[in-house]
């Protein structure tokens, strides 16, 4: 049999086959979509393919990104993930800017006008001083500028309600909150804790003995100038030189104040909660009348307190003291004390904060505040109207596909470990198996009508006038929290702008924000090396927080309870010692000093364990489900494998380029700065040094390895 030999010229046959009007010859692991090419361009651009993989991995995958992205003048922090906070943030601030209010929920609405209204600085300032001024009436009068003003009319504690219930911004004199506290074992009891003020003017600063005199001083000329043009402002009749007395009054009522909070916080230790009945409280705190203040308060929302009520606290000496500091007080000084209060509060949010520094309002500048300000009480809105036009079910029903194979990429790894015995290796599946997890949306809101309900006691929000929106927000957020005393804890919501994702320990629950799905955290339609590595190990760093060195002390209920073997626990803490150690050995130019790995030891963990599960989870996901997906990307990426491609999109999400100052600042962080949460999670793992063929020795391939999850 003859045989005959061919030489094909593949680019030659590429261009005949161009010449002769057919598809160019393509390979069929390849991904030549429009979507592929642009993320093969971004990922291809962060690279800096001089370097050698093997020695500087992050320098590889990353140089690149640092030379096209100089950091702004203005930030301190810059980072792939902080460029896309930023362009979140744009999509958002649009999504407020469009036109048409057709078809749109009622909540949506109401953001809307509301930043809509805020824009107007003109209006806003006119209505403002109207406003303010009523409001000072209804706190009782306001004596540093009221010629008339008279002390039997006023009273310090329905002035504190008031301020607190209708405007809802100001908590003078004390504060309170609604926590939830485990009464006994795995019961808990929604409670109101009493506490000092953490709000004061010149207080803490004035008894501060790390401040020089001069410091002080400073500090004192500066606030008094503030507050005489912030009254001026709001009422130009009046003469700053009448004011000097009044502002000295309600700076030396601040000093005491703060001087009795720092001897009771020097009293008292982190755990010394103390509870006593409202009846109780009365009788302990002398001259102030506990049970009137809160019964008012809850009244609001049609809550009725008796008088055996717990309220707890820290602050016994706080209290013990209060009452007669302020029964010893001028009326007059209270009186100017809740005002000044109230106008450094809710005038800074409704007409002062809106100029820089040379006293001129930007456009750019009332934008942006404008938005932060709309996203903070309508941030559940703005969250669901942005998922539903802006993020398709596609993407979001992929995300969530991602997270059942991270999880059995994890029982996996539990199951065929060795040094876990079987009955810890039982609880951690359960944890694992009972862990909630929510993309995008709380659970609760799954159409209109459901975000509308949150929103209905809003009443109408007007686009013109800002102070009256802006107060009603704050009335509305005030009753919600009153609320909580008596209903059942409803889960926080994050800001839509906000791109991270979260672990709570205490609910056994992640979230993945709807900012997190846009590249380089997810590309849409790109192949699944790149997306497990991304947005896969960003899911599974925050499934490890369920194991890592915090979060292994709560069981699948969110319940601090220890479910260890001893001897299993003891393993573990020799492997998390491995990860301190290693963590506080590391060196690199880019850092300019040690890492302190015991503090940064969960989220290394977390960082370690992520890499390894969204890699198994990876292959796992396209061995079973989807192969045809499994691709490598066109063009100058086409020479890396899949397995390559993966560890390239995984390094790109930490591309950074903080200044100095920043880098400084983050080695007090919980995490390790970004360079080392590529090399050293990378220099642990066989898959990377097997994909780019480090050998044993190598920066990125050390003989010892520190491995748990």
């Amino acid at each position: 049999m003859m045989r005959i030999k061919l030489k094909l010229n593949f680019p030659e046959l590429q261009l005949q086959a161009v010449m002769k009007g057919k598809a160019p010859f393509r390979e069929a692991d390849v991904c030549y979509t429009d979507e592929c090419e642009q993320t093969a361009k971004y990922l291809h651009s962060n690279l800096d393919e001089k370097i050698d993989p093997c020695d500087d991995f992050y320098a590889f995958a990353c140089n690149g990104w640092i030379r096209k992205n100089p950091r702004p003048k203005d930030e301190h922090e810059w980072s792939a993930v902080k460029m896309l906070q930023h362009q979140v943030s744009e999509k958002l601030i649009e999504l407020l800017e469009e036109r048409s209010y057709e078809k749109l929920p009622l909540s949506v609405r109401k953001a809307k006008s509301f930043f809509a209204a805020c824009r107007q600085p003109e209006l806003r300032f006119e209505y403002g001083v109207q406003e303010i001024k009523r409001l000072f009436t209804k706190l009782g009068g306001f004596p540093a500028i009221t010629k008339h003003w008279d002390e039997d009319e006023f009273d310090w504690e329905a002035s504190y309600v008031y301020c607190d219930t209708r405007i809802g911004l100001c908590q003078p004199f004390f504060e309170y909150e609604i926590g939830d506290f485990e009464v006994e074992h795995g019961v808990h009891k929604k409670m109101i804790e009493l506490k000092s003020p953490k709000l004061l003017y010149l207080g803490y600063t004035l008894l501060d003995n790390s401040k020089s005199y001069r410091e002080k001083v400073d500090k004192v000329m500066i606030f008094t100038k503030k507050m005489k043009g912030r009254i001026t402002a709001i009422d130009p009749n009046v003469s700053p030189d009448d004011l000097n007395d009044e502002i000295n009054a309600v700076i030396e009522l601040d000093t005491k104040i703060a001087n009795l909070s720092m001897f009771a916080d020097s009293q008292s230790k982190e755990s010394d909660f103390v509870n006593y009945t409202i009846g109780e409280l009365t009788q302990k705190f002398e001259h102030i009348d506990w049970y009137s203040i809160f019964t008012k308060i809850y009244k609001e929302v049609n809550i009725k307190l008796l008088e055996n009520e717990v309220i707890l606290t820290k602050n016994v000496h706080y209290f013990q003291k209060l009452g007669k500091l302020l029964k010893n007080t001028p009326k007059r000084t209270l009186a100017n004390y809740v005002n000044f209060y109230f106008l450094n509060e809710f005038g800074a949010r409704t007409i002062f904060q809106y100029h820089n520094k040379n006293n001129r309002t930007t456009d750019s500048l009332i934008r942006r505040k404008c938005y932060e300000v709309t996203e903070d009480y309508f941030k559940v809105a703005i969250n669901y109207w942005f998922v539903k036009t802006k993020l398709t079910t596609e993407a979001t029903d992929e995300v969530k596909s991602f997270l059942t194979e991270l999880k059995s990429a994890l029982t996996l790894t539990l199951q065929n470990n060795d040094w876990m015995d079987d009955e810890t290796k039982m609880h951690a599946q359960m944890k694992l198996n009972k862990m909630l997890t929510f993309v995008a949306l709380p659970s609760e809101i799954k159409s209109d009508d459901d975000l509308d309900k949150i929103y209905a006691e809003t009443g109408f929000i007007s686009s013109e006038n800002y102070v009256n929106a802006f107060k009603k927000m704050l009335k509305w957020r005030k009753q919600t929290e009153l609320l909580k005393l008596r209903e059942e804890w409803k889960e926080d919501v994050y800001s839509p702008s906000d791109v991270n994702a979260y672990y709570t320990a205490t609910e056994n629950k992640i979230e993945i924000l709807s900012g997190f799905l846009f590249p380089p955290n997810y590309y849409r339609k790109a192949p699944l090396a790149v997306n497990f590595a991304s947005i896969g190990s960003t899911m599974a760093h925050e499934i490890t927080h369920g194991f890592d060195a915090e979060g292994s002390n709560y069981d699948h209920k969110g319940e601090l309870k220890n479910w260890w073997d001893s001897k299993t626990h003891q393993t573990y803490e020799e492997k998390v010692k491995c990860f301190i150690d290693q963590y506080s050995d590391f060196k690199h130019a880019f850092i300019n000093s040690s890492i302190n790995g015991r503090r940064t030891v969960s989220e290394n963990i977390a960082d370690n364990g992520a890499l390894h599960q969204s890699f198994q989870a990876y292959k796992m996901h396209s061995a079973i489900r989807n192969a045809d997906q499994d691709l490598r990307l066109p063009k100058k990426m086409s020479k890396y494998s899949k397995e390559q491609l993966f560890f390239i999109a995984l390094a790109s999400t930490y591309c950074s380029n903080h200044s100095r100052a920043f880098d400084d600042d983050i080695m007090k962080d919980e995490h390790a700065p970004d360079i080392a949460r590529v090399i050293v999670p990378l220099s642990n793992s066989h898959e990377f040094s097997k994909a780019f063929r480090c050998k044993v020795g190598t920066k990125m391939n050390p003989e010892k390895k520190c491995i748990l999850w």
